[in-house]
C-alpha cells in the first residue's frame, strides 16, 4: 500500500514536471513566433518605405532643372558641376538651390550648371570636357554623395577627386568643393545603413579636407555632429519628401555655410 502511494506520488510529480516543461516550450515557441513575425513586418515595412521614398526621389529628380543664368552684361563666369545636389533636386524651385542663391546674390554672374543626377566623382570629371580651353572665375563642385552611398572604394574616391580638383584649378581662379554633410543622417535609409554611411561620410570628409587645400581648392565642411545637425534634428524640415535630398530650407543651410567663401571669391573677381 505504501509502495502504491509512493508510486502514485512519483507519477504525479513527473506528470506535473512534464506539463510545466510542455507549457514552457509552448511559451518559448509563441515568443519566438511573435518575435519572428515582428521582425518580418519590421523588415517588410522598411523595404516598402524605402521603395516608396526612392520613387518619390526619382520623381523629384525628373522635375528638377539645374539653375543657370546668362545676363548680357555678365562680368563673372561661374561653373557648377556635380551630382543631383548641384542640380538642386529637392528644392521647390531652381532659385532655391545653391546655384540659384548664388545667382540671386550676383545677378551679373554668368552661371553654367552641368550638375547631373546620379553622378559620382569620376562622372563629374567628364563634365569638364566641353569647356576645354575655357576659363572661369569660380568653379563650384558638389560631388561625393553618390560615392558614399554606392560604396566606391576610398582610394578610388581620393584618386578621382584629386584629378577633379587639379582639372578645376587649371580652369578657374577659385574652386569650392562640398558634399552633402552627413549622408548617414538621411532617414531614407534604415538604421544599420545610416551607421555605415556616417562612417563613410567621415572618411570622405577627411579625404576632402586633406586634398582640397593642397590643390588650390576651398573645402566647405557641412558636417555637423548629430546633436547639432539640423538634418538629424529636424529631418521633416531640412529634407525633401524623399528624405535624401535637401529641401529648399536644407539648401538654404548649405548656402549659409558656403556663402562666405563664395562672397570672397566673387567679390575678388568683381574687383579684378
Amino acid at each position: 500500500m505504501l509502495f502504491s502511494k509512493r508510486a502514485v506520488l512519483t507519477t504525479d510529480v513527473n506528470f506535473h514536471r512534464a506539463l510545466c516543461y510542455h507549457k514552457m516550450m509552448s511559451s518559448t515557441r509563441i515568443i519566438l513566433l511573435c518575435g519572428g513575425i515582428s521582425i518580418f513586418f519590421f523588415v517588410a515595412w522598411n523595404v516598402i518605405r524605402f521603395r516608396s521614398l526612392v520613387s518619390i526621389g526619382t520623381e523629384l529628380a525628373a522635375r528638377a532643372n539645374a539653375y543657370e543664368q546668362h545676363p548680357v552684361d555678365s562680368t563673372i563666369r561661374v561653373l557648377f558641376i556635380g551630382d543631383s545636389s548641384a542640380v538642386g533636386v529637392g528644392a521647390s524651385s531652381p532659385l532655391e538651390s545653391v546655384a540659384g542663391r548664388l545667382g540671386a546674390r550676383f545677378p551679373t554672374a554668368d552661371i553654367i550648371n552641368r550638375g547631373h543626377n546620379g553622378d559620382k566623382v569620376h562622372d563629374a570629371l567628364s563634365q569638364f570636357q566641353e569647356f576645354e580651353g575655357q576659363h572661369f572665375d569660380l568653379i563650384v563642385i558638389q560631388a561625393g554623395g553618390n560615392d558614399i552611398v554606392r560604396l566606391t572604394p576610398f582610394s578610388q574616391i581620393e584618386k578621382q577627386a584629386l584629378s577633379l580638383l587639379q582639372t578645376a584649378h587649371s580652369m578657374a581662379d577659385a574652386v569650392i568643393l562640398l558634399h552633402g554633410g552627413n549622408i548617414g543622417s538621411a532617414t531614407l535609409f534604415p538604421l544599420p545603413l545610416r551607421k555605415l554611411y556616417t562612417y563613410r561620410t567621415a572618411r570622405v570628409r577627411a579625404i576632402y579636407q586633406r586634398i582640397a587645400p593642397a590643390n588650390g581648392a576651398r573645402y566647405v565642411d557641412i558636417w555637423r555632429e548629430a546633436d547639432k545637425d539640423p538634418f538629424e534634428l529636424y529631418a521633416d524640415k531640412y529634407y525633401a519628401a524623399d528624405f535624401f535630398h535637401p529641401s529648399s530650407i536644407g539648401y538654404g543651410f548649405w548656402y549659409e555655410q558656403v556663402e562666405k567663401e563664395i562672397d570672397a571669391q566673387m567679390n575678388k573677381a568683381i574687383v579684378e
